[in-house]
Protein backbone atom coordinates (compact mmCIF):
# COMPACT_ATOMS: atom_id res chain seq x y z
CA UNK A 1 0.00 0.00 0.00
CA UNK A 2 1.80 3.60 -0.96
CA UNK A 3 1.07 5.88 1.33
CA UNK A 4 1.96 8.81 -1.01
CA UNK A 5 0.68 11.04 -3.06
CA UNK A 6 0.95 11.10 -7.01
CA UNK A 7 3.69 13.90 -8.74
CA UNK A 8 0.66 15.87 -10.16
CA UNK A 9 -1.05 16.06 -7.26
CA UNK A 10 2.61 16.77 -5.11
CA UNK A 11 2.51 19.97 -7.75
CA UNK A 12 -0.81 21.18 -7.75
CA UNK A 13 -0.11 21.45 -3.72
CA UNK A 14 2.92 23.26 -4.26
CA UNK A 15 1.29 25.55 -7.17
CA UNK A 16 -1.54 25.84 -4.51
CA UNK A 17 0.78 26.37 -1.51
CA UNK A 18 2.83 29.29 -3.53
CA UNK A 19 -0.78 31.05 -4.39
CA UNK A 20 -2.05 31.13 -1.12
CA UNK A 21 1.12 32.50 0.03
CA UNK A 22 1.09 35.14 -2.13
CA UNK A 23 -2.64 35.79 -1.42
CA UNK A 24 -2.23 35.88 2.04
CA UNK A 25 0.48 37.38 4.36
CA UNK A 26 0.58 36.51 8.23
CA UNK A 27 0.13 40.19 8.34
CA UNK A 28 -3.09 40.37 6.58
CA UNK A 29 -4.36 37.12 8.66
CA UNK A 30 -3.36 39.68 11.60
CA UNK A 31 -5.86 42.05 10.13
CA UNK A 32 -8.50 39.45 9.81
CA UNK A 33 -8.10 38.84 13.47
CA UNK A 34 -9.10 42.21 13.80
CA UNK A 35 -11.78 42.97 11.60
CA UNK A 36 -13.00 39.33 12.58
CA UNK A 37 -14.07 37.77 8.71
CA UNK A 38 -12.05 35.84 6.55
CA UNK A 39 -10.03 36.67 3.84
CA UNK A 40 -12.21 36.90 0.95
CA UNK A 41 -9.13 37.24 -1.38
CA UNK A 42 -7.52 34.12 -0.51
CA UNK A 43 -11.08 32.31 -0.82
CA UNK A 44 -11.62 33.70 -3.82
CA UNK A 45 -7.81 32.20 -4.83
CA UNK A 46 -9.41 28.94 -3.70
CA UNK A 47 -12.47 29.05 -5.83
CA UNK A 48 -10.59 30.37 -8.77
CA UNK A 49 -8.52 27.05 -8.51
CA UNK A 50 -11.82 25.07 -8.97
CA UNK A 51 -11.02 23.73 -4.95
CA UNK A 52 -14.66 23.41 -3.90
CA UNK A 53 -15.34 21.28 -7.01
CA UNK A 54 -12.09 18.83 -6.40
CA UNK A 55 -14.46 16.24 -4.42
CA UNK A 56 -17.89 17.17 -6.32
CA UNK A 57 -19.34 14.64 -9.30
CA UNK A 58 -19.71 16.11 -12.56
CA UNK A 59 -22.84 15.68 -12.90
CA UNK A 60 -22.92 18.51 -10.21
CA UNK A 61 -20.22 20.78 -11.78
CA UNK A 62 -17.71 18.89 -9.80
CA UNK A 63 -13.98 17.54 -10.71
CA UNK A 64 -14.76 13.91 -9.43
CA UNK A 65 -10.95 13.86 -8.09
CA UNK A 66 -11.93 12.26 -4.69
CA UNK A 67 -11.07 13.92 -1.49
CA UNK A 68 -6.74 12.81 -1.99
CA UNK A 69 -6.39 16.54 -3.67
CA UNK A 70 -9.25 18.09 -1.12
CA UNK A 71 -6.76 17.01 1.53
CA UNK A 72 -3.45 18.36 -0.05
CA UNK A 73 -5.29 21.55 -0.60
CA UNK A 74 -6.46 21.87 3.06
CA UNK A 75 -2.93 21.31 4.01
CA UNK A 76 -1.22 24.12 1.57
CA UNK A 77 -4.56 26.05 3.53
CA UNK A 78 -3.33 25.50 7.04
CA UNK A 79 0.52 25.99 6.18
CA UNK A 80 -0.42 29.29 4.68
CA UNK A 81 -2.72 30.10 7.57
CA UNK A 82 -5.13 31.96 5.41
CA UNK A 83 -8.43 32.60 7.18
CA UNK A 84 -11.33 30.76 4.58
CA UNK A 85 -14.15 29.04 5.68
CA UNK A 86 -12.35 25.88 4.75
CA UNK A 87 -13.48 23.46 7.40
CA UNK A 88 -17.43 24.67 7.53
CA UNK A 89 -17.77 24.38 3.90
CA UNK A 90 -14.77 22.93 2.01
CA UNK A 91 -15.15 19.85 4.65
CA UNK A 92 -17.81 19.43 6.66
CA UNK A 93 -21.20 20.92 4.12
CA UNK A 94 -19.70 19.82 0.66
CA UNK A 95 -19.26 16.18 2.51
CA UNK A 96 -22.76 16.67 3.57
CA UNK A 97 -23.89 17.28 0.93
CA UNK A 98 -22.80 14.50 -1.43
CA UNK A 99 -24.11 12.09 1.16
CA UNK A 100 -27.76 13.44 0.58
CA UNK A 101 -29.88 12.12 -1.69
CA UNK A 102 -32.74 15.02 -1.39
CA UNK A 103 -33.65 16.83 -5.05
CA UNK A 104 -32.99 20.26 -3.27
CA UNK A 105 -29.00 18.70 -2.13
CA UNK A 106 -28.33 18.54 -5.92
CA UNK A 107 -29.14 22.00 -6.49
CA UNK A 108 -26.64 22.97 -3.65
CA UNK A 109 -24.30 20.78 -4.62
CA UNK A 110 -23.98 22.70 -8.26
CA UNK A 111 -24.51 26.07 -6.36
CA UNK A 112 -21.23 25.27 -3.92
CA UNK A 113 -18.86 23.66 -6.83
CA UNK A 114 -18.64 27.36 -8.73
CA UNK A 115 -17.88 28.87 -5.19
CA UNK A 116 -21.49 30.99 -5.36
CA UNK A 117 -22.42 30.12 -2.11
CA UNK A 118 -20.61 29.19 1.16
CA UNK A 119 -22.13 26.81 3.80
CA UNK A 120 -21.78 25.05 7.43
CA UNK A 121 -22.66 22.16 9.57
CA UNK A 122 -23.47 22.23 12.89
CA UNK A 123 -21.98 18.83 14.06
CA UNK A 124 -22.46 18.91 18.17
CA UNK A 125 -26.36 17.06 19.39
CA UNK A 126 -28.56 19.42 19.50
CA UNK A 127 -30.46 20.35 22.80
CA UNK A 128 -33.57 21.84 21.50
CA UNK A 129 -33.63 21.94 17.68
CA UNK A 130 -36.75 20.29 16.09
CA UNK A 131 -37.93 19.40 12.72
CA UNK A 132 -41.99 18.94 12.01
CA UNK A 133 -43.84 19.47 8.72
CA UNK A 134 -41.04 21.13 6.76
CA UNK A 135 -40.11 23.47 9.46
CA UNK A 136 -37.28 23.75 12.35
CA UNK A 137 -37.22 25.53 15.40
CA UNK A 138 -34.84 26.28 18.04
CA UNK A 139 -31.12 26.90 19.00
CA UNK A 140 -28.24 25.35 17.49
CA UNK A 141 -24.59 24.61 19.23
CA UNK A 142 -22.04 27.36 18.24
CA UNK A 143 -21.09 26.99 14.49
CA UNK A 144 -17.93 28.30 12.63
CA UNK A 145 -18.86 30.80 9.95
CA UNK A 146 -22.73 30.82 10.47
CA UNK A 147 -22.84 34.46 10.19
CA UNK A 148 -21.58 34.42 6.61
CA UNK A 149 -23.09 31.17 5.65
CA UNK A 150 -25.72 30.51 2.56
CA UNK A 151 -26.96 27.45 4.09
CA UNK A 152 -26.60 25.52 7.55
CA UNK A 153 -27.23 21.35 7.58
CA UNK A 154 -27.68 21.03 11.21
CA UNK A 155 -29.23 17.88 13.24
CA UNK A 156 -32.69 17.96 14.79
CA UNK A 157 -35.22 15.86 16.80
CA UNK A 158 -37.88 14.68 14.61
CA UNK A 159 -41.36 13.15 15.03
CA UNK A 160 -40.43 9.85 16.62
CA UNK A 161 -38.11 12.07 18.96
CA UNK A 162 -35.02 10.34 16.32
CA UNK A 163 -32.23 12.36 14.83
CA UNK A 164 -32.10 13.61 11.13
CA UNK A 165 -30.08 16.08 9.31
CA UNK A 166 -32.01 18.58 7.67
CA UNK A 167 -30.66 21.60 5.49
CA UNK A 168 -31.79 25.05 6.44
CA UNK A 169 -31.63 28.28 4.03
CA UNK A 170 -30.23 30.71 5.92
CA UNK A 171 -32.26 33.44 4.37
CA UNK A 172 -35.17 33.21 5.13
CA UNK A 173 -36.74 35.52 7.94
CA UNK A 174 -37.43 32.78 10.42
CA UNK A 175 -33.76 32.53 11.11
CA UNK A 176 -31.33 35.07 13.36
CA UNK A 177 -27.78 35.14 13.94
CA UNK A 178 -25.71 35.48 16.59
CA UNK A 179 -21.89 36.46 16.87
CA UNK A 180 -19.86 35.10 19.61
CA UNK A 181 -16.90 35.88 21.13
CA UNK A 182 -13.86 33.24 19.09
CA UNK A 183 -9.92 32.84 20.49
CA UNK A 184 -9.44 33.29 16.41
CA UNK A 185 -12.04 35.68 15.29
CA UNK A 186 -10.14 35.53 12.18
CA UNK A 187 -12.20 32.50 12.07
CA UNK A 188 -15.84 33.13 13.69
CA UNK A 189 -18.82 31.61 15.54
CA UNK A 190 -22.31 32.17 15.66
CA UNK A 191 -25.28 30.37 17.02
CA UNK A 192 -28.68 30.05 14.90
CA UNK A 193 -31.75 30.43 16.01
CA UNK A 194 -34.79 29.09 14.26
CA UNK A 195 -38.27 30.12 14.62
CA UNK A 196 -39.99 28.20 12.30
CA UNK A 197 -37.81 27.69 9.34
CA UNK A 198 -38.53 26.08 6.30
CA UNK A 199 -36.01 23.09 6.03
CA UNK A 200 -35.19 20.40 4.29
CA UNK A 201 -35.21 16.36 5.30
CA UNK A 202 -31.92 15.32 3.64
CA UNK A 203 -31.07 12.10 5.86
CA UNK A 204 -30.64 10.54 9.09
CA UNK A 205 -27.97 11.22 11.92
CA UNK A 206 -25.75 8.65 9.81
CA UNK A 207 -25.47 11.46 7.75
CA UNK A 208 -24.18 13.79 10.52
CA UNK A 209 -21.39 10.87 11.79
CA UNK A 210 -20.02 10.66 8.21
CA UNK A 211 -20.11 14.35 7.80
CA UNK A 212 -17.69 14.30 11.29
CA UNK A 213 -15.58 11.53 10.10
CA UNK A 214 -14.31 13.20 6.45
CA UNK A 215 -14.08 16.59 7.85
CA UNK A 216 -12.23 15.38 10.78
CA UNK A 217 -9.58 14.24 8.43
CA UNK A 218 -9.49 17.08 6.24
CA UNK A 219 -8.97 19.67 9.28
CA UNK A 220 -6.06 17.28 10.20
CA UNK A 221 -4.53 17.94 7.59
CA UNK A 222 -4.89 21.88 7.87
CA UNK A 223 -3.68 21.51 11.29
CA UNK A 224 -0.59 19.01 9.68
CA UNK A 225 -0.27 22.11 7.62
CA UNK A 226 0.02 24.97 9.89
CA UNK A 227 2.19 23.36 12.40
CA UNK A 228 4.45 23.03 9.80
CA UNK A 229 4.39 26.46 9.53
CA UNK A 230 5.13 27.28 12.89
CA UNK A 231 7.81 25.32 13.38
CA UNK A 232 9.53 26.69 10.07
CA UNK A 233 8.94 30.01 11.51
CA UNK A 234 10.40 29.37 14.72
CA UNK A 235 13.32 27.42 13.01
CA UNK A 236 14.19 30.94 11.16
CA UNK A 237 13.78 32.50 14.37
CA UNK A 238 16.20 30.66 16.51
CA UNK A 239 18.60 30.67 13.90
CA UNK A 240 19.10 34.42 13.97
CA UNK A 241 17.90 35.11 17.27
CA UNK A 242 21.16 35.42 19.85
CA UNK A 243 21.54 35.91 23.15
CA UNK A 244 25.44 36.29 25.20
CA UNK A 245 26.50 35.87 21.44
CA UNK A 246 25.15 32.83 21.04
CA UNK A 247 22.30 31.71 18.52
CA UNK A 248 19.90 30.72 20.10
CA UNK A 249 19.20 27.36 18.19
CA UNK A 250 22.67 26.62 19.39
CA UNK A 251 21.24 25.33 23.00
CA UNK A 252 21.04 21.90 23.40
CA UNK A 253 17.60 21.99 25.19
CA UNK A 254 15.94 24.82 21.98
CA UNK A 255 17.52 21.62 19.78
CA UNK A 256 15.44 19.38 21.66
CA UNK A 257 12.02 21.26 21.78
CA UNK A 258 11.95 21.82 18.09
CA UNK A 259 13.18 17.87 17.41
CA UNK A 260 9.95 16.86 19.66
CA UNK A 261 7.68 19.40 17.43
CA UNK A 262 9.25 17.89 14.41
CA UNK A 263 8.41 14.22 15.60
CA UNK A 264 4.92 15.16 17.20
CA UNK A 265 4.48 16.47 13.47
CA UNK A 266 5.60 13.33 11.40
CA UNK A 267 3.12 11.11 13.44
CA UNK A 268 0.07 13.50 12.99
CA UNK A 269 1.26 13.49 8.95
CA UNK A 270 1.22 9.66 9.31
CA UNK A 271 -2.16 9.21 10.82
CA UNK A 272 -3.30 11.86 8.10
CA UNK A 273 -2.36 10.09 5.17
CA UNK A 274 -3.96 6.53 6.34
CA UNK A 275 -6.99 8.04 7.60
CA UNK A 276 -7.36 10.03 3.62
CA UNK A 277 -6.57 6.84 2.38
CA UNK A 278 -9.37 4.94 4.31
CA UNK A 279 -11.60 8.17 3.24
CA UNK A 280 -11.11 8.00 -0.24
CA UNK A 281 -11.69 3.79 -0.44
CA UNK A 282 -14.77 4.26 1.72
CA UNK A 283 -12.99 1.77 4.19
CA UNK A 284 -14.69 0.83 7.19
CA UNK A 285 -11.19 1.66 8.93
CA UNK A 286 -12.55 5.48 8.91
CA UNK A 287 -14.16 5.67 12.05
CA UNK A 288 -10.78 4.80 13.75
CA UNK A 289 -8.80 6.47 11.30
CA UNK A 290 -10.61 9.72 11.29
CA UNK A 291 -10.34 9.86 15.27
CA UNK A 292 -6.64 8.86 15.05
CA UNK A 293 -5.74 11.65 12.77
CA UNK A 294 -8.02 14.36 14.64
CA UNK A 295 -6.31 13.51 18.14
CA UNK A 296 -2.39 13.47 16.49
CA UNK A 297 -2.96 16.47 14.44
CA UNK A 298 -4.30 18.61 17.43
CA UNK A 299 -1.99 17.46 19.67
CA UNK A 300 0.91 18.54 17.01
CA UNK A 301 -0.42 21.78 16.09
CA UNK A 302 -1.49 23.06 19.74
CA UNK A 303 2.47 22.18 20.86
CA UNK A 304 3.76 23.23 17.87
CA UNK A 305 1.79 26.69 18.46
CA UNK A 306 2.96 26.52 22.20
CA UNK A 307 6.81 26.35 21.63
CA UNK A 308 6.60 28.73 18.67
CA UNK A 309 5.07 31.29 21.22
CA UNK A 310 7.65 30.42 23.87
CA UNK A 311 10.90 30.08 21.45
CA UNK A 312 10.10 33.36 20.37
CA UNK A 313 10.82 35.05 23.87
CA UNK A 314 8.84 38.10 24.71
CA UNK A 315 8.07 38.69 21.44
CA UNK A 316 5.88 36.12 20.93
CA UNK A 317 3.41 36.67 23.26
CA UNK A 318 2.66 40.11 21.99
CA UNK A 319 -0.17 41.09 19.55
CA UNK A 320 2.61 42.61 16.51
CA UNK A 321 4.16 38.78 16.87
CA UNK A 322 3.29 36.38 14.48
CA UNK A 323 2.96 32.85 17.17
CA UNK A 324 -0.25 34.17 18.42
CA UNK A 325 -2.11 33.75 14.88
CA UNK A 326 -1.31 30.04 14.97
CA UNK A 327 -1.40 29.90 18.58
CA UNK A 328 -4.94 31.32 18.65
CA UNK A 329 -5.88 28.83 15.35
CA UNK A 330 -4.67 25.73 17.05
CA UNK A 331 -7.01 26.26 20.32
CA UNK A 332 -9.89 26.94 18.43
CA UNK A 333 -9.43 24.02 15.86
CA UNK A 334 -8.42 21.58 18.15
CA UNK A 335 -11.83 22.17 20.24
CA UNK A 336 -13.93 22.11 16.71
CA UNK A 337 -14.49 18.32 17.38
CA UNK A 338 -13.96 17.63 20.44
CA UNK A 339 -10.62 17.44 22.30
CA UNK A 340 -7.84 14.66 21.90
CA UNK A 341 -8.94 12.94 24.50
CA UNK A 342 -12.92 12.78 23.43
CA UNK A 343 -11.47 11.65 20.14
CA UNK A 344 -9.45 8.83 22.24
CA UNK A 345 -11.77 8.11 24.44
CA UNK A 346 -14.18 6.89 21.39
CA UNK A 347 -11.32 4.89 20.16
CA UNK A 348 -11.15 2.98 23.35
CA UNK A 349 -14.84 2.27 23.23
CA UNK A 350 -14.88 1.08 19.71
CA UNK A 351 -12.02 -0.90 20.57
CA UNK A 352 -13.51 -2.56 23.48
CA UNK A 353 -16.61 -3.66 21.70
CA UNK A 354 -14.75 -5.44 19.12
CA UNK A 355 -13.91 -3.34 16.37
CA UNK A 356 -10.70 -3.53 14.63
CA UNK A 357 -8.61 -1.77 11.80
CA UNK A 358 -8.96 -4.10 8.74
CA UNK A 359 -5.34 -2.54 7.59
Amino acid sequence: MNFDFSEDLKLFADGLAKGLAAACTLADVRQCVVDGRFHAPSWQFLVDMGVPALALPESDGGAHLGMLPLALAAQAIGHALVPVPSFSSLYAFTNALMLADAAEAALWRHRISDGAVLGCVCLSVPQSLTFDGGYISGTSAPVLDGDCADCAIVLARGKNRTFVSVLVPLSDSGVRRERLASVDPSRPLSRLHFDRAPAILIGDEALIEHTRDAASVLLAFEQVGAATRALDITRDYVLQRETFGRVVGSYQAVKHRMAEMWCAIELAKAHSLYAAWALDSRSLDLPLAARSANAAASEAFRFAARECLQLHGGIGFTFEGNPQLFYRRSRLYSSLLGSPFDARAQIAARLMVGERPLN
